[in-house]
């Protein structure tokens, strides 16, 4: 019976770490708003979203990444490929808020037609903490689909938002 108290105190804290670990991993940034979202042009502009796209009239995908990010340079092309086979008319903007060296160099490395930008303030400041992190906006710059990891661009959920007007 004394050993069993030990034992159940720790299971109880390894679960409750365990459960912390995956909330700060997996949770999603509160209230970002897309349309006001600042970001950082090639050419050093900071402009924000809405003025990068005007008067959208479909989904825009929204990937929240990182140039040292496996799971970003897996997703990526996934994506692409998802993207010209099912909703090749649906933009995609890629964000980071590391230096423009970095990005430049991280472009040129995936060689895929993305739009990929800076943004303003750092990922923390907006609450994004895992990458990627993966948004699906409306043409009012609502988030109706948000993810962090890998997205399953397969499945009907995805491609019905991606390819319906809204």
């Amino acid at each position: 019976m004394r050993k069993t108290v030990p034992l159940l105190v720790i299971t109880v804290l390894a679960a409750v770490f365990f459960s912390g670990f995956l909330y700060w991993k997996f949770r999603m940034a509160p209230g970002i708003n897309f349309r006001e979202l600042r970001v950082i042009t090639e050419s050093g502009k900071e402009t924000s979203l809405a003025e990068i796209l005007p008067a959208m009239q479909m989904s825009t995908i929204v990937v929240f990444g990182q140039s040292w990010c496996h799971d970003c340079h897996r997703e990526l092309p996934r994506l692409q490929a998802m993207r010209l086979k099912h909703f090749p008319q649906v933009p995609v903007i890629v964000l980071t808020d590391e230096d423009q060296t970095t990005l430049q160099k991280w472009v040129s490395q995936t060689n895929l037609p993305l739009r990929y930008f800076r943004t303003s303030e750092t990922f923390e400041a907006l609450g994004v903490y895992s990458y990627p992190t993966t948004y699906i906006l409306d043409s009012n710059y609502t988030s109706r689909y948000a993810k962090v990891g890998n997205v399953a661009w397969e499945q009907d959920p995805v491609k019905k938002l991606l390819t319906e007007k809204n």
